[in-house]
Formats: C-alpha cells, structure tokens, sequence
C-alpha cells in the first residue's frame, strides 16, 4: 500500500480507538456533549467575528444540497483533501494525519473566532492590546497532537513553550522575545469543555478564560450575534461581522505626522474621502435552503452622499433589456452600471478638496496633468468620457481560440455619443502606433456594415507566435467592444444585427432571479460545471506529470495518495450543478450582496470550461515548482551542512581550518588550488584528493582530473547559471569586509574565517562560532570550485552585499543561506540589514549583531 495511505490508515484507526468510547454508533461521531457552548470563549465586545457550524450540525440537510452531492458524495473533496495531506507529510508524517484529521473535524464540526481590542482610559486602543482568539469545536482530543507540532517547531525557532496552570486548566504558552513589535505579546492554547481554544495576544490565556468563567460578557450578549444567528429566506450556517463604526470611531482623532501644508490631518479625513463615514457594519451569513447554498454580505449604515463610494452606491437599476448581445452559450457575464463621466469629475472634486488641506500646490500640478492629457488627447478628458453610457459588461466568448483549451474574454461599454467616442479611440491608437510600429507590429482599421474594427498586430518578440492574440477594438452606434481576438468582435457584430442568435436567462437562471431581490445594480451569472468539468478532465495528465516531475524532488519516499481511477467522473460530480447568481442591491440600510449558488466559486474565480486547462495549468506548475525549489533549497541547506562539517573534521585533524587556498609562494592567490581541495578527503573523495599535484596551479594539466569532476556537494541544485567547467560549483567562503579581506592578516579585526594565507583555529573565533559566517551562496557559478582567489573567497565590499556587485547572492527567492562556524545554516533575508551581515563577516571584529 502507498506510503500516505498507510499513514492515513494508521492515524485513522489509531483516532478511531480512542474515540471509540464516546462514539455514536449510528454515526461513528463522537457524541459525548460538551461541557460547555464554544462561543463562551468568545469576548462580548469583538470587533470582528465569524462561526461556522459545521456540517454535522445541519444533517440531514445539508445532505441534500447540490454541493453536498456533487463535492462530497463523490469524493472530489476528499481528493483535493488527500493532496494537502501528502505534502503536509513531506514536514514531518505525523504532521500530515493530524492536520489532516483536524481539517476534516473542523468541517464536520465547525470553529468560532473573534478579535477584540482593549481600550484605554481616553477611549484610544492601545497598539499593545490585541487579542484574538479561534476555538474548534468539539475538538480537545486534537490538543495534545497539535500541540505536539507547534512544540517541535517552536523549538526548531529557538523558542520556548511555558506550560501553566489557570485554574483546572493546563495552559501552553509561547511567549515571545522581547523585541517584537508588540511589548507582552503571546500564544496559548488548550482544551477545555470539549473544545480545542488557541488564541494570541497580549496575556491573551488571562483574557478569555475569564471570558469562559463568567466573568466577563461573551459574544451570545452581542446584539450582531443574535440578529446573524438566523434569515428569513434560508437556514443560517456560518456568519460574522466587521465592527466599522467601532473602528472609525476609536481611530478617527489619531494624530498622524503634519501635512506638508501643515494641516492637521486625522484618520477621519480620510474616511470621508472614502466616503466611509457613514458605514456601521460590515457582515456576511452563510447557509442552505433545499439544493441551494446562499451567502448575504451586507455594508450597513448611512449611505455616502459623498466621497469615494458614494461613486459605486450612485450605480443605477439594471435590467437584462439592456445587456448587449452576448454569445447564446455564454456560460459567466457580470454586469453593472456605473457613469464614468460622473466618477471621474467627482473623483477629481474629491481629490482637489483633500489636496487642498494636505498640499496645497500638488493641486495645481494636478490641473496642469489633466490640462496637458486633454491637450495631447484633443478633448477633455471628462467630455470624453460622456461618450459612454453606464452599463459595463464582461464575458468569455465562446469563439476559441485556435489553441484547444484557451477562449477569449471580452468587454463592452454602452456608447452615448459615438463619435466622441470614435475620436479619442482614434486619437489614443495614433499615439501608441509609433511604439508599435517600431517593434515590427501595426494597427488596421477595417469597416464593415457600419461598424469600426481596430485590430492590434503584436510581432513574436511581444506575443508568442504560439499564441496568435490580436487585441480589436469594435465601436458600433451602441457598443464599444474589447477582446484580445477579431472572432469575438466580429460575432458580436454579427448578434447585434439579428443575424446570430444572442443570449437569454436559461430556466434555472431564471428559477434563481426569482428567489433574488427584483431591483439590482450589478449582477454576476456563472455555470460552475465547465469548471469542475476540465479540471477532472485535465487532472490524470496533471497528476501524473506531479507525480513523474514533482514528487521525486522530495527527500524520501513522496507518492500520490490515491490512484487516478480514484478521482470522480466529470459526469458524477458535475449532474447536480446549476448556475451560480449574484446581484447587488442598494437598500434604505446600505449596500447587499445576495448569492444563490450550487457549489462555492473555485480559487481561481469563476471560468468558462475552455478555459479550465490553462488555469488548471497555471495553478499547477506554479505549485510543483514551489515543491521541487523548496526540495532543492533543503538540498543546498545539506550541501552547505556537509562543507561546515567538513572544516570542523579538518579541524579536528589537522588543529585549524584550512586556508583559504594551499600554500604556494610561486603561484598568485587566483592560480593556487582552493580550501574545497583541502576537504575532498572530509566529503567522501578521498581519491581525487590523492590524485591532485598541490605543486601546480588548479588549472594546470596535471590537475585536469579536478575540473573534470562534478562533485554535487559543490553545486546548488537551484542554480540557472551557465557552468564552464564540471567542476564549477555555487559556494564561496566568506573573507572577512572589505575588497582587501582576503589579503588581511588574522589579527585585522575585518578579516573573517578565509583568507588567502592565513590558517583559522577555533579559539581564535572571537566573535563566537554562531555568530561567524563560513559559507555562502553565490550568485553564479564559478570557473571552478578548485579555484583560487575570488573565484571561492569572497568579501563583502560593495553595496548592495546580497545578489550585489560582490557575487555573494541566491537563486532561491528572498534569501541567500550561509553556512556558519557552529556548523548550522541559515536563510537570511536580502533585506538584511548590511551592519548586520558585516558584523557576521569577521570573527573578531567585536560587533554586537543583530537580528538577521
């Protein structure tokens, strides 16, 4: 059996035992009621909450929904689920069944979770005084295994967890060091009542048990709880709120630094830009009605009659009449209204009147940029824009592309005025034909029954040939069209005319209308069956390439969970969806978001079934190649584990760590054989090291061997960079500070652990061995890992040190790891700070370090 199903079947049984006792037999659940309600954990004043039942809580209905039948009945989930596990197991197997096993209760079950801030007397939040706290329900039998795996990697950090009493209660702690950002901050976490409670902040444990023992208010008093706790048109199942009016409230009069106009400028300026001001609550519920999941996100409060959203609140009713002509099979539109002309003159208002206070000539400088666009345009920007009417529509046309998978999006904006329009579409073209022109593209307008069609021909250099995208703009006397193929455009024109069939509300798209508010503003339609469809279709090839390609770049033994006969039919899961609607309504109480769905919208959002295998692909590779660099970033950490420990055998038998190249007064530094010659004995080439002549130059024939010979230690897997030699390698020792540091003499308080002619003892190490750097990365290869000089010693010279002038650098994203004198390695940032790394640099410069 596979290695993940052995250890899923392991944990499985293993958690089916010790739950047996408390077991349902009828359900295998485990029924023993909780001591306690799990949102007495939760403080009554949470600025932000959320809950979500869990399925358990709502059978059987929940077992008749159309996601419940189409996702779990089959599998799917359990699948993608599957696939978690595997490479939460590639940090450790036991890792990988607990989370596992906690992602599957907490589905089950539920989990509850809110944020609360302390105040002070003057009613301001202090920064330090935070708390949030996550409580999984019925989930205590999960503490001492997840707590098991935040203690290994607590200590893996050099942190210490504290272990306490509260009462009957045994806390775990993490206390942190002292100089992060919040003073006092820590995490706890522990079982109680039948639930699982974590929660951080500052004495964050003291908090919320107090929360739990009465003695402070909890989340069930909240006025917000007791109104999401239940709707009126489905049953609820999870909900939560943002506290807006309480946020603005305790941050509105927070002083912030003096304006260049020196004005004083409060936070509530800001809200009112945004035309926030108004708004009290932010929420969102959740829930099931028959085969349908629905979700409700409500702004409530006084609607802006000013600022930045009163722009967006403003949108008009809309109906399907005016929607243009979009392609009979559409499978995803949105739609909405929204007057650019209107938003851009009162976006300017809004942005003159704020600039005003803050700066009073940037005002101006504004003008003048709005004066000089209009000029080199030949119209004013707002009157141009009175040239489009206010319905926006977007779409993925179902003319394909002539590569199998891919489809065209396209996007339309209604015309008020077509030769306004037609001017500046005109005008803006004309200015950018040179720079096409220049790169060997063109631009052609064609007309054809009264219609103008502006196709953009990029050369290869900009658009793959593979990939023959033409961007066409078509303006017709209702329509202004963009899509990155003439085939849309062309059809569009086509349904325009009554000559193609255009499309219409289906009847379960209609069937959901009539469950939805009448009177909307922005409305979003999408069919989640292509979707599900084509990543079924296209997951046996990307499992297998995972399989073949990814999977082996793990350190031991990775394979797939399950076999690909095991994925679900397209069919199965895709025969109980139906179209997923959205629309957005503005009430007398704010702005609402109402969604009447089959499943919930995939991570990549919502998209046509052509349009599947590309995606899929992109969120695929894009994964197996995070797996297979962080396979080869744990193989260089080795290699560079391998060369410390290499020097510290050198060490042991010859008293010293070796020079930083092999004593020879008739070769120059750059001629002679490097210390990676002196520790070939230490990493298992003993025989190559017995064949060198040290009386010659590394690139003499008489050492041809040498740069013959690839030796893996030596090079980083992650390494892209042309390698001249086999013998090329990514590493360099680390010299000291300055360009001179490898010439210093041991004593010169820049050198570090390599020099040219200098020998290292460890008590000569000053610094400390944890705090001395040995090793590096390099930013490309060298001639040869046998080579002298700077080819494989290196000092920090020239700013920036990390992926700079110097050479010392990494391919792997972010950080450069380095090797140090206690044999460790480390990622450091390449956003270190360089004091830091110089201090690192030299082992008895007498530096304090910093953090790195």
């Amino acid at each position: 059996m596979r290695h993940a199903l052995v250890a899923l079947a392991i944990g499985l049984a293993s958690f089916a035992l010790s739950w047996r006792s408390g077991a349902d037999e009828t359900t295998g659940r485990f029924a023993r009621a909780p001591a306690i309600s799990p949102y007495k954990f939760l403080p009554a004043d949470a600025v932000a909450a959320w809950t979500q039942d869990g399925t358990d809580a709502h059978q059987p209905a929940v077992r008749l929904t159309a996601s419940w039948r189409s996702l779990e009945d089959t599998q799917f989930t359990a699948r993608m689920f599957d696939l978690v596990q595997m490479f939460l197991e590639t940090t450790g197997e036991q890792n990988g069944i607990v989370l596992r096993q906690l992602m599957d209760h907490v589905r089950a079950n539920g989990m509850s979770a809110a944020l609360t801030i302390r105040e002070s007397g003057n009613g301001v939040p202090f920064p330090d005084s935070p708390v949030a706290v996550v409580v999984l329900h019925n989930a205590e039998k999960f503490e001492p295994l997840v707590g098991g795996i935040v203690r290994n990697l607590v200590a893996g950090q050099g942190m210490q967890v504290e272990d306490r009493q509260i009462g009957a209660r045994k806390i775990s702690t993490i206390l942190f060091p002292a100089g992060v950002p919040i003073s006092g901050l820590e995490f706890s976490w522990w079982s109680e009542g039948g639930h699982f409670v974590l929660c951080g902040g500052v004495a964050a444990a003291d908090r919320v048990t107090e929360i739990s023992e009465g003695k402070a208010p909890n989340i069930t008093s909240s006025s917000s709880w007791t109104q999401l706790r239940s709707a009126d048109d489905f049953a609820v199942t999870e909900f939560g709120w943002l506290n807006l009016a309480w946020l603005m409230q305790k941050y509105a009069e927070m002083p912030l630094p003096p304006s260049p106009s020196g004005q004083e400028i409060k936070p509530a300026d800001f809200f009112r830009l945004a035309g926030i001001d108004g708004l009290t609550e932010m929420t969102l519920q959740g829930g099931i009605k028959d085969a349908e999941t629905w979700s409700r996100m409500r702004l409530n409060g006084r609607l802006a009659e000013t600022g930045l959203l009163s722009l967006w609140l403003q949108q008009r009713a809309l109906s399907f009449a005016e929607l243009p002509p979009l392609p009979k099979a559409t499978t995803e539109m949105m739609a909405g209204t929204f007057d650019a002309a209107k938003a851009l003159g009162s976006g300017i208002s809004l942005l003159e009147d704020f600039l005003g206070r803050v700066d009073p000539t940037s005002v101006g400088e504004i003008k003048q940029s709005l004066s000089s666009a209009s000029a080199v345009l030949g119209v004013d920007l707002q009157t141009a824009a009175a040239g489009f009417g206010d319905v926006w529509c977007g779409w993925y046309d179902t003319s394909p592309l002539p590569i199998p998978g891919l489809v065209a999006p396209a996007f339309a904006v209604s015309v008020r005025d077509r030769a306004a329009v037609d001017q500046l579409c005109q005008r803006v073209l004309q200015l950018i034909q040179p720079a096409i022109e220049a790169e060997g593209g063109s631009i052609r307008r064609t007309v054809r029954d009264g219609n103008d069609f502006y196709s953009l021909q990029f050369p290869p250099n900009i658009v793959p040939a593979a990939l023959p995208v033409v961007p066409t703009l078509l303006l017709t006397n209702k329509w202004f069209v963009v899509s990155v193929t003439p085939a849309a455009t062309q059809t569009f024109a086509q349904r325009e005319a009554g000559k193609m069939p255009a499309w219409k509300p289906n009847p379960l798209v209609e069937q959901a209308l009539d469950e939805l508010p009448k009177t909307w503003s922005s409305i979003r339609i999408y069919d989640p069956a292509p979707f599900y469809s084509g990543v079924l279709q296209l997951a046996p090839t990307a499992l297998m390439a995972l399989q073949n390609e990814g999977l082996p770049m793990f350190n031991g033994p990775v394979e797939l969970p399950f076999a690909i006969e095991d994925l679900p039919a397209a069919e199965v899961v895709t025969e109980h969806l139906f179209p997923n609607v959205r629309v957005a309504s503005t009430t007398a109480d704010g702005l609402v978001w109402t969604t009447r769905q089959s499943v919930p919208s995939t991570p990549v959002g919502n998209v046509n079934a052509t349009f599947t295998v590309p995606v899929a692909i992109a969120l695929l590779l894009p994964a197996v190649q995070q797996a297979r660099e962080a396979a080869r970033r744990t193989q260089s950490k080795n290699n560079l584990k391998q060369l410390a420990l290499a020097m510290h055998f050198h060490h042991d038998v010859h008293g010293e760590f070796p020079a930083g190249t092999l004593p020879n007064p008739k070769l120059k530094p750059e001629e002679r054989l490097s210390w990676a010659s002196s520790l070939l004995p230490f990493i298992e080439q003993e025989a190559l090291y017995n064949a060198i002549d040290r009386d010659k130059a590394w690139n003499a024939p008489a050492n041809e061997v040498l740069t013959a010979t690839a030796i893996s230690a030596f090079q980083n897997p992650s390494q892209t960079g042309v390698r001249r030699t086999a013998s090329a390698g990514d590493y360099v020792g680390i010299a000291g500070v300055g360009a001179d540091a490898a010439e210093l003499p041991r004593t010169d308080p820049r050198a570090g652990i390599f020099g040219y002619d200098r020998g290292v003892k460890m008590q000569f190490i000053l610094d400390g061995t944890s705090n001395t750097l040995m090793f590096a990365d390099s930013s490309k290869p060298n001639v040869s890992m046998f080579s002298g000089g700077s080819e494989t010693i290196r000092g920090f010279s020239q700013s920036p040190y990390l992926n700079g002038p110097d050479g010392i650098g990494s391919p792997h994203s972010g950080v450069v790891q380095f090797a140090l004198a206690d044999g460790s390695v480390r990622a450091i940032s390449v956003d270190v700070d360089e004091k830091v790394l110089e201090a690192l640099a030299t082992m008895a410069g007498g530096e304090v370090v910093g953090d790195f």
